[in-house]
C-alpha cells in the first residue's frame, strides 16, 4: 500500500464505472494502485453489479485507504456512473478507466508530469496498444495519425480528427483537468456521447500525448461494443432508462454535435463554421446510416402499433379460466395436464414420471404415450398406471409429434405441461407457473431456466433465456428461447391453434411457440425448474436428418422474421440455417452423383 495524507485532497483521481466485471476486476485494480505516481485515489462506483464485484471492491477499499467504493441500489446505465464518478472525485486531474484496461505503472506519472509542464493542456493521453483476455498483444489502429492528439492544432483541425477518426474514443480514458470535464454534460444518455465529450474538450483546449504505448485496452466479448451491437441494447447501456419506442442514434448524435458548436462550445464565429464545414462532411458520409435511422424508427412505430393492437384485441384478453371441459364438474379438473411421451425410456422413465407425481401445491394428471417401445418401458408405465393422476395410452411407433398430439387430445386441465421422459422437474415447478398464468392471463406461453446435465463428460451449467414479452419475441428471431420440457400453456389457446403441426419433426415446438406469440404474450421464469439431461440417446440426437433440421429451422426464424421483427439486421439469423441446409442438401446430391457409377457397373 502507498500510504497518503489523507486530510488532503489527492493531485489525481481515478474514476472506476463498474458493472459485473469481477472476470478482470483485481486485475486493473492492482495496475492503478500500483501507479509509481502515488498521489492519487481510486474512485469505484458500482451500478449494481450481481456477480462478486461488489466483495472484490469492498476487499481493496478495506486493504487501501487511497480506494473508494460506492454502490448504487439500482442500474441506472452507463452515463450515470460515468458522471457520478465526476461528482465523487476530489482531486486536481480525473480519469475515467475501464475494469477490463490496464495502464501501465508509468501511466499517470507521466501524463501529470505533461499536464503540469506544458501549456494548459485539458487532457493528456499515450498510445494504446490491444490485448485480449489472455493478455496477448494484438495488432491495432489505436495510433494513427487522425487519433493522437496534437497540441498545435487549432481547435476546429482538432475537432475535425476527432469527428473523423475511428478511435477518437479511446482518449476519453486519457488523464484530463477535473474543472474543464465538470463545465461539459460529461458522458450523455446516448450512443457515441463519448464522441461528443472528445469533441468538446479538443474545442475548449490543447490536448496532447505522450508517444509510447502505456495504455492497454482489452478486448473480449463482454465489452460494450461487442455485447451491444443492437441498436436498442446500446442505447441501454448508455440510458438505463431507456424505453422509447423509436430512437434514431445517428439523427441524435448530430444533434448533439451541432448544438454543442452552437450553443454551449466557447468558440469563435470562424472557429463554429469550421466545425459546422466537418459535420455536414461528417453527414455526407454517413447519409446511409441516417437514412437507416428512419427507417428502423419506422418500423419500431408500426411494431408498436400492432403490439397495441394485439393487446387491446380479443386474443389478449382471452379467459383462461374456462378451459375445463363442461361435462366435468370443477372438483374433478385438475389445474394442469403434464404431457409425456416416450420411445425406449426405461432407463430415465422412472425419474420423471416420479418428479411429477411429487410435485407440490397443484391438482394434477400425468398423459404418458407409449410411442411403440420395444423395452421395459410398457411395463414400468403400467406400475405407474395404478396411481389415478397417471393416464398411459399405448401407440404403435407413430412419432414424437403425433405422440403430443394424442396426449393433448386426452388432456383435461386448465394449463398443460410438457416433460421429456429423461427430464425431471424440481417439486415446485408446476406450482410456479400455475401460479404466474393465474395473474397473468394474458400470457400464452411461460417457460422457466434449466439445469442441463451432460451425462457423457459429466459437466452442469444453468441454461436461460430472455423473461419478457418483448425481449422473447425478439430473440425468436435468432433462436428457440424456451425449453421444451419446462413450458407451460393455457389449454385453450393449444385447443385454438389446433396444437403441434406434424410436418415439423425437429422444430415442432419452435414453430408451435411463434404461433403462440402471433397471439398471445410470452414469458420465462428465471428460477431453475426443470433439471435436462444430454445423453446419446436423447430425442434430438438422433432420428433427425441434418438437411431436415436446417429447413424446419429455418421456417420457423422465417415465420418469426415476419411476425416479431421485420428488421433487416435481423436477416442473417435466418439465412444461417437456410445456408446450412443448401449446403448439406448440395452434399447429399454430390454423395449420389458419387455413387451413380459403382450402381452402374
Amino acid at each position: 500500500m502507498n500510504p497518503r495524507d489523507s486530510s488532503a485532497s489527492p493531485k489525481v483521481s481515478i474514476g472506476l464505472p463498474v458493472y459485473n466485471g469481477a472476470k478482470f476486476l483485481r486485475q486493473t485494480l492492482d495496475a492503478l494502485l500500483g501507479q509509481t505516481f502515488a498521489d492519487l485515489e481510486v474512485v469505484i462506483s458500482d451500478n449494481a453489479s450481481t456477480d462478486k464485484t461488489e466483495a472484490i471492491c469492498r476487499e481493496y477499499a478495506a486493504r487501501d485507504d487511497r480506494v473508494r467504493y460506492v454502490r448504487s441500489p439500482v442500474n441506472r446505465g452507463a452515463a450515470w456512473n460515468y458522471n457520478r464518478l465526476l461528482e465523487l472525485a476530489t482531486g486536481e486531474y480525473f480519469k475515467w478507466a475501464a475494469h477490463d484496461d490496464l495502464p501501465a505503472a508509468t501511466f499517470i506519472e507521466r501524463c501529470v508530469a505533461v499536464l503540469d509542464a506544458g501549456p494548459p493542456l485539458v487532457l493528456c493521453h499515450t498510445h494504446c496498444a490491444e490485448i485480449d483476455e489472455q493478455g496477448q498483444s494484438h495488432p491495432h489502429q489505436y495510433n494513427d495519425a487522425a487519433s493522437r492528439l496534437d497540441p498545435t492544432r487549432a481547435p476546429a483541425e482538432q475537432f475535425g480528427c476527432v469527428l473523423h477518426s475511428r478511435y477518437a474514443w479511446i482518449r476519453v480514458f486519457g488523464l484530463a483537468r477535473l474543472a474543464v470535464l465538470r463545465q461539459t454534460p460529461g458522458i450523455g444518455p446516448f450512443v457515441a456521447s463519448d464522441l461528443v465529450l472528445m469533441a468538446e474538450l479538443a474545442l475548449r483546449g490543447p490536448m496532447d500525448e505522450v508517444p509510447e504505448e502505456l495504455f492497454q485496452r482489452r478486448l473480449h466479448p463482454e465489452t460494450s461494443v461487442q455485447a451491444c451491437r443492437q441498436r436498442r441494447r446500446r442505447l441501454a447501456w448508455f440510458d438505463g432508462r431507456a424505453s422509447r419506442v423509436t430512437c434514431l442514434p445517428e439523427w441524435r448524435l448530430m444533434g448533439e454535435y451541432f448544438k454543442l458548436v452552437w450553443w454551449r462550445a466557447p468558440a469563435t464565429l470562424g472557429t463554429r463554421g469550421a466545425c459546422s464545414w466537418h459535420l455536414l462532411r461528417k453527414a455526407g458520409k454517413c447519409w446511409r446510416a441516417l437514412v437507416l435511422d428512419l427507417v428502423w424508427a419506422l418500423q419500431d412505430i408500426i411494431h408498436a402499433v400492432r403490439e397495441k393492437t394485439a393487446v387491446d384485441g380479443e386474443a389478449r384478453n382471452v379467459d383462461n379460466s374456462i378451459v375445463c371441459d363442461s361435462a366435468l364438474a370443477n372438483d374433478r379438473c385438475p389445474d394442469v395436464s403434464v404431457l409425456m411421451t416416450v420411445y425406449n425410456g426405461e432407463q430415465h422413465l422412472t425419474a420423471a414420471v416420479q418428479s411429477i407425481l411429487d410435485q407440490q401445491g397443484v391438482q394434477l394428471e400425468l398423459v404418458v404415450v407409449n410411442d411403440g417401445s420395444t423395452d421395459a418401458t410398457r411395463q414400468l408405465l403400467e406400475r405407474f398406471a395404478q396411481d389415478a393422476r397417471v393416464q398411459v395410452i399405448h401407440s404403435d411407433r407413430i412419432g414424437r409429434v403425433a405422440a403430443l398430439n394424442r396426449a393433448l387430445q386426452a388432456a383435461q386441465g386448465r394449463y398443460v405441461a410438457v416433460l421429456d421422459a429423461d427430464d425431471v422437474a424440481l417439486p415446485d415447478r408446476l406450482m410456479r407457473q400455475v401460479d404466474f398464468l393465474r395473474r397473468n392471463p394474458q400470457v400464452g406461453l411461460l417457460g422457466s431456466a434449466c439445469r442441463v446435465v451432460d451425462e457423457t463428460t459429466g459437466r452442469e451449467w444453468i441454461r436461460r433465456h430472455p423473461l419478457d414479452d418483448k425481449t422473447l419475441r425478439q430473440a425468436l428471431v435468432r433462436e428457440n428461447s424456451f425449453i421444451h420440457s419446462a413450458v407451460m400453456m393455457p389449454r385453450a389457446v393449444l385447443a385454438e391453434l389446433g396444437g403441434y403441426q406434424h410436418q415439423y419433426r425437429k422444430c415442432h415446438d419452435y414453430e408451435l411457440y411463434v404461433r403462440i406469440g402471433r397471439r398471445y404474450q410470452l414469458a420465462n421464469l428465471p428460477q431453475v425448474l426443470v433439471v435436462k439431461r444430454v445423453h446419446h440417446q436423447a430425442a434430438f440426437r438422433f432420428g433427425f436428418p441434418a438437411w431436415r433440421a436446417y429447413r424446419e429451422r429455418a421456417t420457423a426464424r422465417w415465420q418469426a422474421w415476419r411476425s416479431f421483427s421485420r428488421a433487416l439486421g435481423d436477416l442473417p439469423y435466418v439465412a444461417e440455417p437456410l445456408w446450412r441446409y443448401v449446403k448439406s442438401t448440395l452434399r447429399r446430391l454430390l454423395l449420389r452423383v458419387q455413387r451413380l457409377p459403382s450402381k452402374m457397373g
